[in-house]
């Protein structure tokens, strides 16, 4: 297991659609990770612009 967190990386709007369909929501992130290896390696990824909610991770995934 890591002991730092990797950081969260903002992309652009037009970079995130064509990257989601490689891309998963995690929840214990509140981040996207990519599919298949996300939970080890990889970019863990924010859309430009999504809000961090005060209290922690969110329930569901930002809309798309």
């Amino acid at each position: 297991m890591r002991t730092h967190p990797r950081p969260r990386r903002e992309l652009h709007p037009v970079a995130f659609s064509l990257l989601r369909p490689f891309l998963t929501f995690s929840y214990e992130r509140d981040a996207w990770i990519l599919v298949g290896v996300g939970e080890r390696l990889g970019p863990v990824v924010r859309r430009r612009g999504q809000e961090v909610p005060a209290g922690g991770s969110s329930q569901q995934p930002p809309s798309t």
